[in-house]
């Protein structure tokens, strides 16, 4: 027989196995069929506020699910489909509409648009991120904070190439004033950061030609502008 003080431990022991067992659920955004699901929620404004990304919600219908609205590729709401105004609803009854993601898990509604992604890695962790991005596969970005989602490229000296999404406007602003570091908006929201990012270290008379779809319209016609005088 076990003494009264195994017994605690034991049961302890159980108890804590189940909080863990509780917390790895939740991570997986694993659904519990005896339990609403949770999700991420904000509206209008708040959407766009860094400080609100991780705030949710409990739905009050055990069918009901989560669901990210976009205004373009904003987001202006996100919680429980059922507690949405109709307007937003409205996107999510068509099928297959960009401007609303629907999934069925817990807290699952994390990500931007579906249509929207982009390459991720890092060129220290993987050669191909430097040169050989036609073999990768882009993922989809996470839940943007700015007014749009952007895919980069950026060289590092420590890191090498980098590439990813950029949700945040911050991040986002970061890059716009560093000479090694470029965005795209896709037209077709697949993965546009393929290319190289010409810096003053990997610039030559072959590099030129080749990323010449990375260079300012301005630099080309300075160019330009400066054969035609020598003429």
């Amino acid at each position: 027989m076990f003494s009264s003080a195994n017994k605690s431990t034991i049961y302890g022991i159980l108890l804590l196995l189940s909080l863990v067992w509780c917390n790895v659920k939740a991570d997986d955004n694993s659904v519990d069929p005896a339990t609403p699901r949770t999700c991420y929620s904000c509206e209008g404004i708040n959407c766009l506020r860094v400080t609100k990304v991780n705030e949710t919600t409990v739905c009050t219908d055990l069918l009901d699910y989560c669901v990210t609205v976009f205004r373009g590729f904003t987001v202006v709401a996100r919680g429980c489909y059922g507690d949405l105004q109709s307007s937003y609803r409205d996107k999510c009854d068509l099928n297959d509409h960009p401007e609303c993601m629907k999934c069925f898990g817990n807290r699952c509604n994390d990500k931007g648009r579906a249509d929207f992604k982009c390459i991720e890695c890092k060129s220290s962790e993987d050669k191909k991120c430097a040169t050989e991005t036609s073999a990768m596969t882009a993922v989809q970005c996470p839940v943007p904070t700015a007014q749009n989602s952007y895919c980069f490229v950026r060289e590092s000296a420590d890191e090498g190439t980098i590439r990813g999404c950029f949700v945040h406007q911050r991040d986002q602003e970061e890059c716009l004033s560093d000479t090694k570091c470029s965005m795209c908006l896709s037209d077709d929201a697949e993965a546009c950061n393929s290319y190289k990012v010409l810096t003053a270290e990997t610039a030559g008379v072959s590099g030129v030609f080749s990323n010449m779809n990375v260079i300012a319209p301005t630099v080309i016609l300075t160019v330009l502008a400066s054969l035609v005088r020598s003429i």
